[in-house]
């Protein structure tokens, strides 16, 4: 905490003061690590697990870590092709009126198709496209898809059809 305390103080530089905020991994020698190039492997997983917990975080490697660090690189390598490679698709749910039955909605919910993992929900790649200043493209994409989509069904029906998104 004193570590943070202080790498969080402010720094002048230039007549300009600057609010610096960090997060440590810490891995401990040898339980987590039995050479340099280890223990900083695993001080880097740790790490990144604090930066997930928000600023001004610090987190001890355990070995748990390093499956949840290769599923992340495996998504962060997969996302960037997910748009080009048609991966992600819109899953439709309809809203009814309970009183007379009447379909009043439809929502898009939004979903991965990754070829090594199935059927991902967002909250399992959201954050992640967040971080990768990719959700501007994806909500793009998902926008066009959902506006072709109610124009379609909306020719096909006697009154217009509500279409409803989350909106990140």
């Amino acid at each position: 905490d004193k570590l943070l305390q202080a790498i969080s103080e402010p720094v002048c530089l230039q007549e300009h003061e600057l609010q610096i905020s960090g997060s440590i991994g810490i891995a401990l020698y040898p339980g987590d690590g039995a050479d340099a190039g280890t223990l900083l492997k695993n001080a880097d997983i740790a790490m990144y697990q604090a930066k997930e917990l928000g600023r001004y975080r610090f987190r001890f490697y355990a070995s748990e870590m390093s499956q949840y660090a290769l599923h992340r690189m495996l998504l962060v390598s997969s996302l960037h092709k997910a748009l080009e490679e048609q991966q992600l698709f819109l899953h439709y749910q309809s809203r009814f009126n309970l009183a007379t039955g009447q379909l009043t909605a439809v929502e898009a919910l939004l979903r991965w198709h990754h070829p090594e993992l199935g059927i991902l929900l967002p909250g399992e790649f959201i954050p992640l496209a967040q971080d990768l200043s990719l959700l501007p493209r994806i909500s793009m994409w998902a926008l066009q898809q959902i506006c072709m989509q109610g124009v379609a069904w909306n020719a096909e029906r006697p009154s217009a059809l509500r279409m409803v998104c989350n909106l990140t």
